[in-house]
């Protein structure tokens, strides 16, 4: 008796290789990924040459510089190459599979086409043990090696906006809706307890640093769990979240009364989550994803406006896609819970506490930057008229004390000469707030027109220095800096502003984490791990403080710079794009009902799972975009990117919905035939 399913299969399979094969017309590559390759390679090398070029004139780059762009092309030459021969790899991983007549995850694959037969034993022994157990054991893991973060930096790092939001709070009697009410509200509580409970602030710091941190590691292990269990290789896994568990950076910002690190874990669950409902849309009709899916993206846009904005936009995307079928409706209602609170949650608590509004545009913080860069540096070429509008929008006196200024700023060599350091006023490159403090608020806002009016004349007429403008608030995210050239690239000083709560006395006030009795080595590589990678010591015999020591070690800057999520995005753009030839071809067969079972498992996932990975990957892009018009190029707004680096790392190799329900079919044909061999027994 003939198999006709086997039949069918070796013929389908056939047909799936001989399809792969003609798609790879260049060898090891399909014109898509050649194409793809030099795109990639092209932004990378324009970036670190502009990057460079940008860093070393302290501001003042020649855009028309052949030598930059000769430096671009050849660092875009050999990123190229590197991108192909990744994509060789790639496509050989994917493309062998498919001559099996198999999915790279399915049962039937080579273990080693991706993953080791010893890491497929520890996912296959995971997927056996109760998720909450595993999690539990990945989260102490990570809180044990983030313990020399927690000795270095106990209490913890009060810094940032966290002593402003307090004092307008303790000592203010309201709460400033310049920052996120959540967040303050939840220091608040930590404040409170801290104090009443140990009589001192510095429990309060110490609560709320221990929650951020354990909440964080979560997060990390939620999304490594998940992962696993969508049969991405352990090594794929180990390696993209090692990156991530053991930088500097992030062990820092767990520590650091910062928003950011808590809007972090929110967006990473927010991912992980996006991509197990795109998926499979049936986790809609699950009431208990449901809860955690509202929950993620509530603290998403709680935490950060632009976490709603980008969270309305990834969504709006997905109802509009083919592989929600017919849940588009109940997905965008789900998705309506969380935003509708979002946007109630202030008026509630503006009814149970009084609630200063924000007196500051950062809507509009890179445009008077723009504007303000341009009546300083191109002051003798405006004409009367053009200065006559800026002071419209902007003091004079505020202006001119930073045009004339006799104390300029000296935190970094070539910057800050219109600024003045006794008013605080004039114009700071890399900080767009002393531009906002010359801003008319209640002026520009009720002539915005009038506003936009003055920018796009001034663009158009002074493009040179607008474009410096921009560089200063988004060159950091894409070349690596260090705090020579930055220095809000790295962490926000102790208390900066030596605010004094009222709730407690002087001796009672939140305590330093720089103390003697702490390793001083490892507090400083805390502080700034670039430093140890981009500089010499001057105690070096061959060197200053300013030339390199060990040249390579510099490769090691961008693991520690606010530069390191761009790297990833390219990286997992490439990999998401390349693989997309190996989803397409089952798509349109199980689209059209003619797919047999060898297509589903020999070319993937199709349509859902390739939507699950462009829409994870849009949500980092748009995220990165905004920190673009932030008000500074700061390393801790790009700390939420840095905790979706392993996700973004991870998604390209995520196995196929087919290949869960062959999972399935296989355990329970090994359960029939246990149970069979028992009753013959």
């Amino acid at each position: 008796m003939v198999d006709r399913t086997s039949t069918e299969g070796d013929t389908s399979e056939h047909s799936a290789a001989t399809k792969i094969s003609k798609k790879l017309k260049y060898g090891y590559w399909s014109l898509s990924d050649i194409i793809l390759c030099l795109v990639l390679s092209i932004i990378v090398g324009s970036g670190m040459s502009l990057g460079a070029e940008f860093y070393h004139t302290s501001g003042s780059p020649d855009y028309w510089s052949p030598s930059m762009w000769g430096i671009g092309a050849g660092i875009a030459v050999v990123v190229a190459l590197l991108f192909l021969g990744l994509v060789a790899c790639w496509n050989r991983r994917w493309s062998r599979s498919s001559h099996k007549g198999t999915d790279c995850d399915a049962p039937d694959a080579s273990y080693a086409e991706g993953a080791s037969m010893g890491g497929r034993r520890v996912a296959d022994r995971i997927k056996r043990v109760n998720p909450h157990l595993v999690r539990l054991v990945m989260c102490l893991g990570v809180v044990l090696i983030w313990l020399p973060a927690i000795i270095v930096f106990f209490p913890g790092n009060y810094s940032s906006d966290a002593p402003l939001q307090l004092s307008a709070y303790y000592n203010g009697h309201v709460l400033d809706a310049h920052w996120p009410l959540a967040h303050t509200l939840f220091l608040v509580a930590c404040f409170n307890t801290g104090f009443h409970l140990f009589g001192n602030l510095s429990a309060g710091v110490f609560l709320y640093c221990l929650a951020q941190l354990l909440f964080l590691a979560f997060a990390l292990s939620f999304a490594a769990d998940r992962l696993i269990r969508w049969n991405v290789p352990v090594g794929v896994v180990v390696g993209a979240f090692a990156i991530i568990v053991f930088n500097p950076v992030v062990q820092t910002y767990a520590m650091t009364t910062a928003k950011d690190s808590l809007f972090s874990g929110f967006l990473l669950l927010t991912g992980v989550l996006l991509v197990q409902v795109l998926r499979d849309t049936s986790n809609l009709r699950d009431w208990k994803f449901v809860v955690e899916f509202c929950l993620a993206c509530l603290g998403m846009s709680l935490l950060r406006k632009q976490g709603l904005y980008v969270l309305l936009i990834v969504c709006l995307i997905a109802v509009c896609m083919s592989s929600l079928h017919k849940k588009r409706v109940r997905f965008a209602a789900i998705v309506a819970v969380p935003v509708c609170a979002a946007v109630i949650f202030p008026v509630v608590v503006g009814w149970c506490f009084p609630v200063q509004q924000s007196q500051v545009l950062d809507e509009l913080s890179l445009a008077r930057q723009q504007i303000v860069a341009t009546y300083m540096y191109d002051n003798s070429s405006l004409s009367a008229s053009e200065k006559e509008r800026i002071w419209e929008y902007f003091d004079k006196s505020s202006l001119d004390a930073g045009l004339n200024s006799e104390y300029p700023w000296e935190g970094m060599p070539g910057v800050g000469r219109y600024y003045n350091s006794q008013t605080g006023t004039g114009y700071l490159e890399p900080l767009t707030d002393v531009a906002g403090i010359d801003m008319k608020t209640d002026y520009t806002k009720q002539h915005l027109a009038g506003f936009i009016s003055l920018y796009c004349e001034l663009a158009l007429h002074h493009p040179y220095r607008f474009t410096t403008a921009f560089l200063w608030g988004s060159m950091g995210y894409v070349y690596p800096t260090t705090l020579a050239d930055n220095r809000w690239s790295g962490l926000a000083p102790w208390n900066e502003f030596g605010v004094q709560l009222g709730i407690a006395s002087s001796e009672a006030q939140p305590v330093d984490y720089h103390q003697s009795w702490k390793p001083q080595k490892l507090l400083a590589w805390y502080c700034d791990a670039a430093e140890f990678f981009a500089k010499a010591p001057a105690s070096t015999p061959w060197g200053t403080p300013s030339s390199r020591y060990l040249p390579f070690l510099r490769l090691l800057v961008p693991w520690v710079s606010p530069a390191l999520p761009f790297f990833a995005l390219i990286l997992s753009l490439l990999l998401i794009g390349s693989r997309r030839k190996f989803l397409r071809g089952a798509s349109r067969k199980m689209a059209d009902g003619t797919a047999h079972r060898g297509d589903e498992f020999a070319l993937g996932a199709g349509s859902a799972t390739f939507v699950a990975m462009t829409l994870v990957w849009l949500l980092a892009m748009l995220y990165w975009l905004t920190l673009f018009v932030s008000p500074v190029m700061c390393g801790r707004y790009a700390l939420p990117l840095f905790l979706l680096i392993p996700l973004l790392l991870c998604v390209p190799w995520i196995s196929s919905l087919a290949y869960r329900q062959a999972e399935r079919q296989r355990e329970n044909v090994e359960r029939t035939a246990v149970e069979g061999t028992g009753a013959n027994a």
